[in-house]
């Protein structure tokens, strides 16, 4: 509230039946709300909105980002996309930090497993 937002924030109707919502603790769903805050407010002050936040941090420390690039990744990332309205999964964190696999790798890899190594590419 001292930033000039509500709080608690109100969780809009799509989200209520989202089904990857649905499966975050409390401080991540708000942080998804925060983040979509502020990227309402971008777009009303002509800025680009936001497109990504890792949901790992807590609201007022969760790094975001347009579409043009994407916070660190680290093990303990949990990237939300805002406009998919769902969590990254591994393999997508996987792509993101420019490491392809062939699908009998990727088989044999769960998506923590794929996650923690996008973490530690760098």
């Amino acid at each position: 509230e001292a930033r000039g937002i509500p709080w608690p924030l109100q969780t809009p109707h799509e989200l209520e039946k989202n089904p990857w919502f649905d499966t975050l603790s409390l401080r991540e769903r708000e942080n998804v709300l925060f983040l979509m805050n502020e990227s309402a407010t971008n777009r009303a002050m002509g800025r680009a909105p936001l497109v990504y936040g890792d949901l790992y941090h807590s609201a007022n420390r969760t790094p975001s980002s347009g579409q043009q690039e994407v916070p660190t990744i680290l093990p303990s990332t949990k990237l939300w996309h805002l406009e998919r309205g769902r969590l990254l999964l591994g393999r997508e964190l996987l792509h993101l930090q420019g490491i392809r696999f062939n699908a009998e790798t990727m088989d044999k890899l769960s998506e923590t497993q794929m996650t923690d190594l996008a973490g530690n590419a760098f």
